[in-house]
């Protein structure tokens, strides 16, 4: 079934809402986990979004796609919760597959990836939201546009400054 077709089914049928936030939630949970940095602080903030996309989805116009749409609920709520907390959570947790080649590798491995994780943690919030919006959750710049309400060459901007920032922070300007 289409996303247009489940989100109309959504407002009426109880199974087409429960079909429709089966379909987003592993999205709203990754993106959530990627915005905060903390597996629990992700969920609470997952949850949240989806309470509030399913509270809200008569609200959905369709001006943009649903998966746009969706996204903003969930920056929207993650930034409550931050201005409700003030203050950055840094992950304790892995979340590293299974099948690395050899000891010495993925201890490498998870190193550069908590260096990495560690590092946009430190970002401020737009530039964060920004770079998990378009290389981890891997939307168009056109998508992380209108999800952000800004230009698309405010987010080509912002994605080249934080990408210099990072490889700054992680090497040394190497």
């Amino acid at each position: 079934m289409k996303e247009q077709d489940l989100v109309a089914g959504a407002l009426v049928d109880q199974a087409s809402m429960a079909e429709l936030l089966r379909m987003i939630e592993p999205y709203v949970f990754q993106t959530a986990y990627y915005l905060t940095g903390s597996k629990m602080d992700g969920e609470d903030v997952a949850q949240d979004a989806l309470w509030k996309i399913c509270r809200s989805l008569h609200q959905f116009k369709g001006d943009s796609s649903f998966r746009t749409w969706v996204y903003s609920v969930v920056l929207n709520t993650y930034r409550d919760a931050a201005r409700k907390k003030r203050r950055v959570t840094v992950p304790l947790e892995d979340t590293y597959v299974d099948h690395a080649p050899s000891v010495e590798e993925t201890v490498a491995t998870r190193s550069r990836l908590d260096d990495l994780r560690r590092e946009i943690m430190k970002l401020n919030t737009e530039d964060r939201e920004i770079f998990v919006l378009r290389h981890l959750q891997q939307l168009s710049y056109s998508e992380v546009a209108a999800t952000m309400e800004v230009t698309e060459a405010h987010v080509r901007s912002r994605l080249y400054r934080t990408r210099q920032k990072l490889k700054h922070m992680l090497y040394g300007g190497e």
